[in-house]
């Protein structure tokens, strides 16, 4: 029997973002399955499988609400040369895909996210376009990545309740074991005087507005006058405008109390080790691939109700969860209790034990078993 052929269209494919890598994990999984033959349309790849056949699609150009349009034409037109196919699965806006993975829905991202009262033309372009390809007749699942997402999209498709499977992102396992903590810590800790009674909060993120460090900023400098809040210090990574928040810091007397590391390219696992607890208060993530390696690591996590890995914070025992937003004195309380028993009860191996649950092996077998059903159907 020949293989399934299966074709994966993501416009950027591998490494170079959460959901990037995201597509790229699942498409390695399906490959290492001689049943699947897998093609990938994408205008970025990396050739990091074998097994998986790459077919480059032109970059699109212009003004950013045609790119997608334009993305998809170049998308349709490759998938008919290179067709037929038993199924494709897009994670980008294409009609006639048989799986769809995706984020939130259109209009719940410009009312309930951006805060917007009129919808422009180019959103109601956005929504028609998500409606037609979520109701064409091929359209057979809609794989969001979180409890939270499946929710939105319920809530404005509830005609589609049936299509939907939530699917959540892996993470290896392994990618702490050649790590020494304790080496991590005292190093780290030393390099930026961290003393021996004070705390690390830990923020990763590539856009510091949305990812809630003004906030997180004002809690911190709100704090200042208590003794335990004295004893928190910050670490930042990631890229952002440095230079606009390394100024919020000082102003609010903050400069010996926060280190911006920048984008770490590499060895932000050895940070995780180092710290006490990550601070994620985003307006919203779809998932946050972050909160999983960082609760690998052994880190609580303190994160908002509109962070999708939300489903794995047990509040008290793992971690904390507070309204996105909250104003900040609820914000500091949390940072205060956080300081105070991020380091007791077991908090650690409760984030460890939570996260050991999320391996790209078990999100292998569930792609795997959506694909089986919609061909079998």
């Amino acid at each position: 029997m020949l293989p399934y052929r299966i074709a994966i269209v993501s416009r950027n494919f591998g490494d170079v973002g959460g959901a990037e890598h995201f597509a790229a994990r699942l498409a390695e999984g399906v490959a290492d399955d001689s049943r699947y033959e897998v093609h990938v349309f994408a205008s970025r790849t990396y050739q990091g499988h074998p097994a998986i056949r790459f077919h480059k699609l032109p970059q699109p150009w212009g003004p950013r609400f045609a790119q997608k349009p334009l993305f998809a034409w170049f998308a349709q037109r490759e998938l008919a040369r290179q067709g037929p196919f038993d199924l494709i699965h897009t994670h980008e806006p294409l009609s006639g895909a048989h799986i769809v993975t995706y984020g939130t829905p259109h209009e719940f991202w410009v009312r309930r996210v951006r805060h917007k009262r009129r919808l422009g033309l180019n959103d109601h372009l956005i929504i028609r376009t998500e409606n037609k390809m979520f109701h064409h007749p091929n359209c057979r699942r809609i794989l969001p990545m979180s409890g939270m997402v499946r929710d939105s999209l319920s809530e404005y498709y509830p005609e589609l309740a049936e299509k939907l499977r939530v699917l959540e992102p892996g993470i290896d396992q392994n990618i702490f074991q050649d790590l020494d903590r304790e080496n991590s810590r005292k190093e780290l800790r030393s390099l930026h005087g961290v003393q021996e009674e004070e705390s690390v909060a830990l923020f990763i993120g590539n856009n510091y507005e949305h990812k809630g460090l003004t906030p997180l900023l004002e809690a911190l400098g709100g704090i200042e006058g208590i003794a335990e809040g004295r004893k928190i210090k910050l670490w930042v990574a990631g890229r952002g405008n440095i230079a606009r928040y390394r100024q919020m810091a000082t102003d609010l007397g903050l400069q010996d109390r926060v280190v911006f590391a920048g984008l770490l390219q590499t060895g932000i696992e050895r940070w995780m080790l180092a710290a006490d607890f990550l601070v994620l208060l985003s307006s919203f993530e779809t998932f946050g691939m972050v909160v999983l390696e960082s609760m690998a690591a052994g880190l609580p996590t303190l994160i908002s109700d509109q962070v999708g890995a939300k489903d794995l914070v047990v509040p008290g025992k793992n971690g904390w969860i507070i309204p996105h937003d909250s104003p900040v004195e609820t914000i500091q309380k949390a940072l205060l209790e956080a300081q105070v028993t991020s380091k007791q009860n077991g908090m650690s191996a409760h984030a460890k034990q939570a996260a050991s649950r999320y391996t790209w092996e078990e999100s292998h077998r569930k792609i795997i078993g959506i694909y089986e059903e919609c061909l079998g159907s």
